[in-house]
C-alpha cells in the first residue's frame, strides 16, 4: 500500500507541471543590476520585462516605466507559461519595498511554472524613487505579441 501511495503521489506532482522552488532559489538584484536591466531595454527592447503585481491603485500612483501591473492571480499554473512573457531574455519583478512580499511571492510562482530568468528587485518602488530615478503613473502597458521564435528558454 505504502508503494502504490507513493506512485500516485510521484504522479500527481509530475502531472502538475510545477518545479520544486523553494524561497533559496528566489535570485535577488540590487538597484545597480535592476537599472542596468531598465537601461538595456533602449537598445533591446525584449531585454527585459518588468512586472509590478502591487494593487492597480498603487500601480497606477507610480512604477518603474514600461512595467506591466500582473498580480499572482496571473500565473495560474494550469495556463503553463505565456509566450508573451517567456520572449523576454530577463523578468524584474518588484514590489514597494523590501517588507513587500508581493514580489518575492510573484517570483517564486513563475519559477514553479517553468519561467527561467527571474529575478526579484527587492527595494522596489521605494528604492527606486530614492536614487531619483524614473517613475511614471497611469494604467499598466500590455505585453507585446508574442515573436515567431522565443527569444530565451523557458524551463529551468
Amino acid at each position: 500500500m505504502v508503494r502504490f501511495t507513493g506512485a500516485v503521489l510521484g504522479g500527481i506532482v509530475v502531472l502538475s507541471g510545477c518545479q520544486s522552488v523553494s524561497d533559496n532559489d528566489i535570485e535577488p538584484i540590487g538597484l545597480d543590476q535592476t537599472a542596468a536591466l531598465y537601461r538595456q531595454r533602449d537598445a533591446d527592447p525584449l531585454s527585459a520585462l518588468f512586472i509590478d503585481p502591487r494593487p492597480r491603485d498603487a500601480f497606477e500612483s507610480a512604477h518603474i516605466p514600461g512595467a506591466v501591473n500582473l498580480s499572482l492571480a496571473t500565473f495560474d499554473g494550469a495556463k503553463g507559461i505565456d509566450p508573451r512573457i517567456s520572449q523576454f531574455k530577463e523578468i524584474v519583478v518588484y514590489g514597494q519595498n523590501p517588507g513587500d512580499v508581493a514580489g518575492p511571492v510573484v517570483s517564486k510562482r513563475m519559477m514553479q511554472i517553468g519561467y527561467a530568468d527571474v529575478r526579484t528587485f527587492a527595494g522596489g518602488v521605494d528604492e527606486w524613487r530614492r536614487a531619483a530615478l524614473p517613475l511614471e503613473d497611469g494604467p499598466s502597458g500590455t505585453l507585446p505579441a508574442p515573436m515567431p521564435t522565443s527569444r530565451r528558454g523557458s524551463t529551468r
